[in-house]
């Protein structure tokens, strides 16, 4: 096994590297991208829930048609 790891051209395993962990940063910058997206989705949902739940129990004002 270690006579094949010294047999190894470094300037390939280099080249190998270098596209490797761009590769990691662009999984990880995807991840990030999806997990900000679904908390902004999360909050607008809340915020939309929380404006219908006192809209309906808010009563109507003299002169407003009841919803």
């Amino acid at each position: 096994m270690l006579p094949a790891l010294l047999l190894l051209n470094t300037e390939d395993v280099i080249s190998a590297l270098n596209i490797f962990w761009k590769g990691m940063l662009a999984i990880a910058i995807v991840i990030a991208l999806i997990i900000c997206v679904t908390l902004l989705i999360s909050l607008a949902d809340r915020k939309i829930r929380e404006t219908r739940e006192a809209a309906e129990n808010d009563p109507p004002e003299d002169g407003e048609q009841p919803t």
